[in-house]
């Protein structure tokens, strides 16, 4: 039988663990297996700014040109929801406290 120090104890724990993993959605426009793919540099969220514009650039690796693209974007508590406008505009929209700093990270897909 588990005592009550003990069951408090326990629910520290899970409540602390859950903060510490993010709150993610991932967006993405044409990914094609087997292409040749970039991951960008994150992009951060700051605290208290609901609405981002994210502008991805070209890659110049990408000699052929880019064919798709993949964000994953990340919170603290509640998952940003993001829209890609073709494959050089994302616009977040976080949902949460706006507290913590946020992040995004993006794959490009090269076409061959």
């Amino acid at each position: 039988m588990i005592s009550s120090v003990g069951l408090v104890v326990l629910i520290c724990a899970v409540a602390v663990n859950s903060l510490a993993h993010p709150q993610c959605n991932a967006v993405g426009i044409d990914e094609i297996l087997g292409s040749e793919t970039y991951t960008l540099e994150p992009a951060y969220l700051q605290p208290s700014i609901r609405d981002y514009k994210v502008n991805i650039p070209h890659v110049p690796q990408c000699t052929n040109g880019e064919i798709g693209v993949r964000a994953i974007i990340c919170d603290d508590d509640v998952a940003p929801i993001g829209k890609l406008v073709g494959l050089n505009t994302l616009f977040i929209n976080r949902r949460g406290n706006l507290e913590n700093i946020g992040s995004v990270s993006v794959t490009v897909y090269c076409r061959n």
